[in-house]
């Protein structure tokens, strides 16, 4: 892809300044409720579900955290957060493990989100990407940034940073 249009200002038809369509590469994948994608330029890395410090007093959202070569992450059950049952680990189960940016520190936030399944990556058109509407939505509005167009289903694409961002979780776990 011509890196002049993969850096282009967007505008809010889905084109950029030269009338291009831009895209948007996301990571599929799987939750008790269904299909979900997150934007691939947040996630790190993906990991087996190994073993996690459970931390006292802190709500269900918070499966424990991982040691991820000497840097301590929080997990979070993405169930459990969008008012589910809190996820049950099977072989399938991984931990994708996040770098939000965090504005008002200028600094990257380092979470985990546990899975059910990671099913693909994929290369999204901006113009396959619509609003968030107001009802029928899995999970409420907020934590998504749109609706995409995939092979002819609708998949929610997540903003994680009002999903599992710093300050929404030491919000949520300070009310506990």
């Amino acid at each position: 892809m011509d890196s002049s249009v993969a850096n282009s200002p967007v505008q809010d038809d889905g084109l950029d300044l030269w009338g291009e369509t831009t895209t948007t590469q996301c990571l599929r994948l799987a939750l008790a409720t269904g299909a979900y994608a997150i934007d691939i330029s947040n996630v790190r890395e993906i990991l087996e579900v190994g073993a996690m410090t459970v931390m006292p007093q802190t709500p269900p959202l918070v499966r424990g955290v991982i040691n991820m070569r000497g840097m301590v992450v929080p997990v979070i059950d993405l169930n459990a957060r969008f008012g589910g049952l809190p996820s049950t680990v099977s072989k399938r189960s991984c931990i994708v493990v996040t770098d939000l940016a965090n504005e008002e520190r200028a600094s990257k936030h380092v979470v985990g989100i546990l899975v059910d399944s990671v099913y693909e990556v994929l290369e999204v058109d901006s113009t396959d990407i619509e609003p968030v509407p107001q009802l029928g939505t899995r999970v409420p509005p907020e934590f998504l940034r749109g609706m995409m167009r995939v092979r002819g289903q609708i998949c929610p694409l997540l903003d994680l940073h009002h999903a599992v961002g710093v300050e929404t979780l030491t919000n949520l776990i300070a009310e506990t």
